[in-house]
């Protein structure tokens, strides 16, 4: 079966290939009113004390669910001209080369569907390993592949594994990767 793009070294070279923004950006002032009103005096002197109780868990931080909506650029069609004629890491990378972005875009449209086909579980395992691991503070989404993959390997193997597993028993995911990310 030939691949448009071979999908394992996709997973396999997002550590690298595109650039990530730490953190989230602050959405501008709409020019309201300032809510910093100063102290706030309670008058009810029965209220107990915040810190009078135990401390309550927050629970485990979410990171279990479907991947939310991709946002970024695609890959121009000669990256997925270049990638079809790829049989070496060292051809993939030299493809992407010239489209840092693609990776990224192609890696979020075959997990995504991956995900739906059987692999959730790794992903969310995954994605929680690279979450609690503090590597990935303000990204979420297909952008823990970059921050996770030093700190997980295990996990992100059975996750390509997983994806290759899927991937070579049907081909849809790369029929939604060449939808989603050809422009």
């Amino acid at each position: 079966m030939r691949r448009s793009f071979p999908l394992f070294l996709v997973i396999a070279a997002a550590s690298g290939c595109y650039t990530s923004h730490d953190g989230l950006t602050a959405p501008p002032r709409d020019g309201g009113p300032a809510l910093d009103a100063g102290m706030v005096t309670i008058a009810d002197a029965a209220m107990p004390r915040r810190d009078a109780a135990a401390a309550r868990d927050a629970g485990a931080v979410v990171c279990d669910g479907p991947l939310p909506p991709f946002e970024g650029p695609t890959c121009g069609r000669e990256t997925i001209e270049c990638l079809s004629d790829c049989t070496t890491p060292d051809c993939t990378e030299g493809c992407f080369a010239g489209d840092p972005a693609c990776p990224r875009c192609l890696n979020d449209a075959v997990v995504r569907c991956a995900n739906t086909m059987g692999c959730q579980s790794d992903w969310s395992e995954f994605a929680c390993c690279a979450v609690a691991s503090g590597a990935c503070a303000g990204r979420r989404g297909i952008d823990l592949l970059q921050c996770g993959a030093p700190v997980c390997p295990d996990e992100l193997e059975r996750l390509g594994a997983c994806v290759t597993e899927v991937i070579d028993m049907s081909p849809e995911c790369e029929a939604a990767a060449d939808e989603a990310c050809v422009r």
